[in-house]
């Protein structure tokens, strides 16, 4: 296919909006109108404009920034390589909506994780993102921190592309957001020793809200501001060696106290925010 036009079905003359009656048609090597079908499809061309690239180095101006006029495209693909030795600087990235710079996440090549900003301080490899720029006119990265160090130097590189972004998709934690509530943040450990008479932990850290339980012995516990332990009247029971599920206690007041069900051992207290 050499190029493509809409033409009308009752006089084959090229139209430059689809009315009725009217079929989305393309030109063959011959110059001949052909309908569109699937023997026949439009062609889709990937489209890459030519590379654009900065040395960004100690004497760079803050928030100089790289620009990339993505109007009509799909994404950039965005490389950045280091060198020298850097103790410090950053680089953000940004697309903008007509009226504001905004704040984009890119998946990085290299990894599952994605960035809006990255930390360049000890780079000292090359790195790579993909950023889904469709929609958005412009997009940039800019020096958000400055580079400091010892000949330190950066070469960023980027290609705007019309090709459609494949971002990674991945199960997990964003390292830049706050964790879910469901998740556990080690706060302090306690170790109580399990014996034949009950024993209480201190409370719990002011910060704590959760805590999961683990025993070397099969056992018994209890919660409370003074608790106390006793075997299979009024304590849980907790088998060895098999963690807890997260517990919610009274942050700064809760103790857990515990009792051997046959043998002494060690309780381990993980808590959490």
């Amino acid at each position: 296919m050499t190029s493509q036009k809409k033409y009308s079905a009752a006089t084959g003359d090229a139209i430059d909006s689809l009315v009725s009656g009217a079929v989305l048609m393309t030109l063959d090597l011959n110059a001949i109108p052909q309908a569109a079908s699937q023997n026949n499809p439009i062609p889709m061309v990937d489209a890459y404009l030519a590379p654009v690239s900065a040395t960004w180095n100690a004497a760079t101006a803050l928030n100089t920034a790289l620009v990339f006029n993505t109007q009509g495209m799909d994404s950039v693909a965005i490389t950045i390589q280091p060198s020298g030795t850097i103790t410090a600087g950053a680089i953000i990235f940004e697309v903008y909506d007509g009226a504001n710079w905004v704040a984009i996440k890119c998946a990085r090549e290299s990894s599952y994780n994605t960035d809006s900003t990255y930390s360049l301080a000890g780079a000292g490899s090359i790195q790579g993102w993909t950023v889904p720029a469709a929609g958005f006119p412009q997009f940039r990265c800019r020096l958000a921190a400055a580079i400091v160090g010892t000949s330190p130097s950066v070469l960023i590189t980027g290609i705007v592309s019309s090709a459609p972004d494949v971002s990674i998709v991945t199960a997990g934690l964003d390292p830049q957001q706050a964790l879910h509530p469901g998740a556990l943040t080690l706060q302090a450990q306690q170790v109580v020793a399990v014996g034949s008479a009950s024993a209480a932990s201190a409370a719990v850290q002011a910060a704590t809200n959760r805590v999961v339980l683990t025993s070397t012995t099969a056992c018994w516990i209890a919660f409370g501001a003074t608790p106390t332990a006793s075997a299979a009247t009024g304590s849980i029971y907790l088998p060895a060696n098999i963690p807890s599920p997260p517990i919610v206690v009274t942050p700064g007041v809760t103790k857990i106290a515990v009792i051997q069900a046959a043998a002494a051992g060690a309780l381990s207290i993980w808590e959490s925010v």
